[in-house]
């Protein structure tokens, strides 16, 4: 910027009133209450559920039926090996006793909600986790529950072929099962992530609105408007056409000059003394009638002396 051009834009700041600290902080308000409209009210989870395709078609409805008849018959099978496996074990008579009927069926039941249903859950959480070895974990699991169920169908005692295709095919419709499941726990981790981050940024707006992204650009708005109201008198609306029709580093400059007013508060309460630029300076008051100017401090010795009543 050219020295002319300092100038002009001085002759310019010059020539507009500005602010009283009541007006600025007024302009303040305005901001503050611009940011909490805007704001809004507080954000829901429904806010951020968008229209998703269904994450599965009709041929899933016949996998499901045949993974199904696939899982009664693995069932079956399941039964059938823990009954020869466990069925022998002789019980030992103390403690909380048991039936033999229900140590069977518990075995019965639990290995298959440990097999059928493991495999397909370890999947799911592998493909869900982000953590490297954990997901490395979840796969082992997996593998070790469909190898269960591949050896429990190999010992019902039918044909080879026969006892492959029921853990086979519940296993590969397992894994459509698995996608279905990762596709709608992702959707949800997805809203979830979304409506945190804009509660987060409400109830941080609506705490300090002053900490708002938007707050910075409201208030030099404001400032702005403000500075537009308040010229008054003689050539008003030629000032208030100057502000309007500035260019934008003037506009910069107006509004510069309304945020750096109350700089000049902004110093240490603690420090012991306030020192003056150069020792031995007297700081003067607007001249008086008579032409000359009333002291209203001094520097001594470098520090600032307040001025008393013989000074004046």
């Amino acid at each position: 910027m050219t020295q002319a051009t300092q100038q002009e834009m001085q002759q310019y700041l010059q020539a507009i009133r500005p602010l009283t600290a009541q007006q600025r902080e007024a302009a303040r308000q305005a901001a503050i209450g611009l940011i909490k409209q805007r704001n809004g009210d507080r954000p829901t989870r429904a806010q951020f559920m968008r229209e998703h395709g269904r994450a599965w078609d009709v041929l899933d409805l016949l996998a499901v039926i045949i993974f199904l008849a696939a899982l009664a018959v693995s069932s079956v099978h399941i039964f059938q090996h823990m009954a020869h496996i466990v069925g022998p074990v002789e019980l030992v008579a103390g403690g909380i006793e048991i039936s033999s009927g229900a140590w069977v069926a518990l075995h019965q039941i639990g290995y298959l909600a440990l097999s059928e249903s493991a495999m397909i859950l370890f999947i799911v959480m592998a493909r869900t986790t982000r953590v490297k070895w954990l997901m490395g974990v979840f796969y082992a699991l997996s593998m070790l529950s469909a190898a269960f169920v591949v050896v429990a169908n190999l010992s019902s005692g039918i044909g080879l072929f026969e006892s492959l295709l029921p853990p086979l095919f519940t296993i590969g419709i397992g894994f459509r099962l698995e996608h279905i499941i990762a596709q709608g726990l992702k959707r949800r981790r997805d809203v979830d992530i979304k409506y945190m981050q804009a509660m987060m940024h409400w109830e941080h707006a609506a705490n300090d609105p002053t900490q708002h992204d938007d707050y910075a650009r409201a208030y030099r708005n404001a400032l702005l408007e403000a500075l537009i109201d308040a010229q008054s008198g003689r050539g008003k609306s030629e000032r208030q056409d100057a502000i309007i029709n500035a260019p934008r580093q003037l506009k910069q400059a107006f509004v510069r000059r309304e945020l750096l007013a109350d700089r000049w508060a902004d110093f240490d309460l603690e420090a012991d003394t306030l020192v003056l630029p150069e020792s031995g300076k007297t700081i003067n008051t607007p001249t008086d009638g008579n032409g000359t100017h009333a002291p209203i401090a001094q520097a001594v010795n470098g520090h600032y002396q307040d001025a008393t009543e013989a000074d004046f």
